[in-house]
């Protein structure tokens, strides 16, 4: 009996591309990233994981990556005639799964500026709104403007 297989890696293929006859390997779908444009960055220096990422913008589409890091990694990993793991991973930021946008907003958050009227609405004691992005009297408070005049001039 042979060994048992080790089950804290998954089974993965070490190159993933397979040759079309029209020459479109494509690796990341998303950005429109063939196998010729990982092949390109690698001869120019880019044979970093980070420094690939970064130069062909393999995986920073819609997915995120998830369809095309491995990917990208095992083609660097061959070109580099290395493994995988010595290749490494490129680093996962925040939020490593997708999140929407409505759990970001958090609670509703009004904050309130005002007019530079404001001293003078508040000796008379108006009502404020909503008026656009500031806050302002609220038309249907009577004013005396004459009292307000004075009142800011006394």
């Amino acid at each position: 009996m042979g060994a048992a297989p080790n089950r804290s890696e998954s089974p993965s293929h070490p190159f993933p591309v397979i040759d079309h006859p029209a020459g479109k390997n494509f690796v990341d779908f998303d950005e429109d990233l063939q196998l010729k444009d990982l092949l390109n960055a690698a001869q120019e220096g880019f044979d970093n994981i980070e420094l690939l990422k970064r130069y062909t913008t393999v995986g920073m589409g819609p997915s995120q990556g998830k369809h095309a890091n491995m990917n990208a990694l095992r083609i660097l990993a061959q070109i580099k005639h290395k493994t995988a793991d010595e290749i490494g991973t490129t680093t996962a930021r925040p939020f490593f799964h997708p999140v929407p946008l409505s759990h970001l907003a958090g609670l509703s958050f009004t904050p309130e500026r005002e007019t530079p009227l404001h001293s003078r609405h508040a000796v008379v004691r108006t009502t404020k709104f909503m008026l656009g992005r500031k806050h302002g009297s609220d038309p249907n408070t009577t004013l005396n403007l004459k009292k307000l005049v004075n009142s800011a001039f006394s």
